[in-house]
């Protein structure tokens, strides 16, 4: 039996960012400090 809420998912922060890309399970981003900016 599977927990649905483990399944991993892409930091809202981080949806349509052309820095990064959500591969499967994991975030990979070029950038070391967010563009974005709404990371602390």
């Amino acid at each position: 039996m599977t927990n649905k809420d483990s399944t991993p998912k892409q930091p809202a922060h981080c949806k349509g960012c052309v820095w990064g890309r959500w591969e499967e399970s994991k975030q990979f981003c070029s950038k070391i400090v967010c563009e974005r900016g709404d990371v602390k």
